[in-house]
């Protein structure tokens, strides 16, 4: 202890000086932990809670947004199954009615050439010049006929008539 008031002595202070700063010191740390720290301290408690309450929201949302996005695309990937199908669909049902169409045009062209040749066969052979109208008469009308539902494969049937 006398080392102590010696360097007290040496510093020029006082040992009542000296206790009364420690004693002031002491006061002013437990008036600053009430007024400042300990508020300070519940504060950054409190927000800590809530941003961990906010980021546990956050990410159930995320989550939950998530699943909502596979649901969505989901959807959307069953939605394009069902148009791809009802395409092919419908372009299956447009060949086979076009189908139909052309083996009808066929069977009328069929009719006609096989009634051309009768009635060449059937018409003697000093009237040729007629017979060839008729023939041109014929073409013309498998030829319009073909027009009239779209197809252009006459070129056959022509050259049975002409033969």
């Amino acid at each position: 202890m006398d080392t102590i008031v010696d360097l007290m002595g040496k510093l020029s202070s006082a040992p009542v000086v000296v206790l009364a700063q420690i004693l002031l010191f002491y006061v002013f740390h437990l008036a600053m932990s009430q007024i400042l720290y300990k508020p300070l301290l519940q504060a950054r408690r409190e927000r800590r809670a809530v941003t961990t309450d906010k980021v546990a929201q956050a990410q159930a949302l995320n989550e939950a947004t998530l699943k909502l996005k596979e649901e969505y695309e989901e959807r959307m990937r069953q939605a394009r199954r069902e148009a791809l199908s009802q395409v092919s669909s419908a372009q299956r049902e447009a060949a086979a009615a076009r189908q139909e169409q052309l083996d009808r045009a066929k069977a009328q062209a069929e009719a006609i050439i096989n009634q051309a040749k009768a009635d060449v066969e059937s018409q003697s052979e000093g009237n040729a010049l007629d017979v060839r109208f008729v023939r041109f008469q014929q073409t013309g009308q498998v030829a319009a006929h073909f027009r009239k539902i779209g197809v252009s494969v006459l070129t056959e049937r022509i050259h049975i008539l002409e033969d």
